[in-house]
């Protein structure tokens, strides 16, 4: 739980993601929780539908797949060996 929350402050938090790229530090890039919060707030707090939710849940799809495929294989490598 506290690694959860280090990643979602070192991904940007609560803070304004849309208008501050050049702000954000470069490992930050690394969570997909960086891309996901300006259209989230959007949604919640102002209940409007954000501009770029498709490339966000296109980027969100991706985060998940590439974690699903290595958590697979490294899991599945690690079922054969034992």
């Amino acid at each position: 739980m506290l690694s959860a929350i280090i990643v979602f402050f070192i991904g940007g938090g609560l803070g304004l993601i849309r208008y501050h790229h050049e702000d954000v530090q470069w490992y930050s890039w690394l969570f997909p929780n960086t891309y996901a919060i300006d259209p989230i707030r959007d949604l919640v707090l102002f209940n409007s539908w954000p501009v770029d939710w498709n490339i966000t849940l296109v980027k969100l799809i991706g985060f998940a797949v590439l974690s699903l495929t290595i958590g697979v294989t490294l899991t599945s490598r690690k079922l054969r060996h034992l």
